[in-house]
């Protein structure tokens, strides 16, 4: 009855038709074959009348398939009125959801029947429900008008300087510069060889992030939660975690490891490290978070549980899962991604973004990708030459911008403690014009 009712009120009114069309998933919302193939015809002429609508279907040959012209005088007579025209929409696509969601049903169980591995079984049983979450409300075609309505205050705010508008502040003024801070619905990758500091980046920021107040989820598929901890206390203490392991600590030194961890208890940070998680899992952990979430960050890509025919594929598809996950959430994706060894045939060994191109989709899903380098590193291989200026400097090239220029930055770091800090003026003037 409600499909028959919303198709009466389009025809009585046309004008509905556009909000009806922000409701319904399309065409096969409709349960009845023929109120789908009406619908259609409706969405493909320019002005909907009695009289079009039967042309339309006539030259698609559907006419006498749908019923006639008498099947669409009775769908005329089937309302009184085109006022809960909205209302009947919800109606048809909340019955196409439920019948979308018992074929899901069925699909699981096939899955689970088929497949032995219960850990894969899940994450496909996840993509199956993933694969049927109902649209929402808000996306598809809208007016400019509306666009810039909703974001007049977000635009004031950015020219006031306000934080809020402005993106996370990753903690250091030339990053959060040059990023635009950490923008809401943003893919960032951070690439790099191993060794160039690239979890220890992502740890700082996690700490400053949640120093603002603001809640972070980590998901490190690389440390172990109390790996994190640890390093997390040892940089706050200023305390070298490596001979906190092997007890080679003074007193001095324990008290400030256990004023760092009083501290560190503090922070809205929440560590999911389970080894080979996959986005689909990662995606189902963030719906069920209990807070509001401000910052995702992963660590590392290629050390994800997804699947694929290939790693290039397997790489492409969890990009393109990590941005849906950033868009659909609205928060900023910060993702790790290593990069392959061809980075060190040249020298310096300074990684691009041919780098990136053979780990599949990763600089086409992103929208910042930052690559880091330290000279140090390299030095001890014996592959780069010790230049002093340059000693514990990461440099950090922002290679692709989306919303902003490409530039080179630098920050001090400290291997001892996974310290990252601004330079002195003096210094980044000396490496910018170096």
């Amino acid at each position: 009855m409600s499909e028959e009712a919303l198709l009466g009120s389009i025809l009585i009114n046309p004008g509905v038709l556009w909000s009806v069309r922000d409701v319904l998933s399309g065409s096969q919302s409709f349960q009845i074959a023929r109120h789908g193939i009406i619908y259609d015809a409706m969405c493909s002429i320019p002005a909907i009348d009695f009289t079009l609508l039967c042309r339309e279907l006539e030259n698609r040959d559907r006419l006498k398939e749908v019923g006639g012209a008498a099947y669409l005088t009775q769908l005329v007579q089937a309302v009184p009125t085109a006022m809960h025209a909205e209302h009947y929409a919800h109606l048809v696509e909340n019955a196409y959801q439920l019948r979308r969601l018992t074929g899901a049903a069925g699909r699981i169980a096939q899955v689970a029947h088929e497949v032995n591995d219960a850990k894969e079984a899940h994450a496909r049983s996840l993509e199956v429900l993933h694969g049927i979450a109902p649209k929402q409300v808000g996306y598809g075609v809208r007016p400019l008008n509306d666009i810039v309505d909703e974001n007049i205050a977000r635009l004031q705010g950015m020219m006031d300087g306000d934080p809020e508008a402005m993106g996370l502040n990753p903690g250091f003024s030339d990053l959060n510069r040059a990023w635009g801070g950490l923008q809401r619905g943003k893919l960032i990758i951070i690439g790099g060889r191993p060794g160039m500091a690239k979890s220890s980046l992502c740890e700082n920021i996690a700490h400053s992030v949640c120093n603002s107040g603001k809640n972070v989820v980590f998901f490190s598929a690389e440390m172990s939660s109390e790996e994190l901890m640890t390093r997390m206390a040892c940089r706050v203490a200023r305390v070298d975690s490596t001979a906190l392991k092997s007890g080679d600590v003074s007193d001095s030194e324990k008290a400030r490891v256990w004023g760092a961890v009083s501290d560190i208890q503090k922070l809205p940070l929440w560590v999911d490290d389970q080894a080979s998680i996959t986005t689909s899992e990662m995606r189902l952990r963030l719906a069920q978070f209990r807070y509001p979430v401000d910052l995702v960050l992963v660590d590392y890509i290629q050390r994800l549980g997804d699947k694929g025919d290939s790693e290039v594929l397997r790489v492409e598809r969890i990009a393109q899962a990590l941005k849906n996950i950033a868009r659909t959430l609205d928060v900023p994706v910060i993702a790790i991604s290593q990069l392959s060894r061809a980075v060190e045939h040249r020298s310096p060994p300074i990684p691009t973004l041919s780098d990136l191109r053979s780990s599949g989709g990763l600089e086409q899903e992103s929208d910042l990708v930052v690559f880091l380098y330290r000279n140090d590193y390299y030095v001890e291989l014996g592959l780069a030459d010790d230049i002093p200026l340059h000693r514990n400097i990461c440099c950090i090239n922002t290679a692709k911008n989306r919303s902003g220029r490409t530039r080179m930055d630098y920050l001090r770091f400290d291997p001892t403690y996974t310290l990252f800090q601004d330079l002195d003026k003096e210094t980044l003037e000396r490496l910018r014009q170096a």
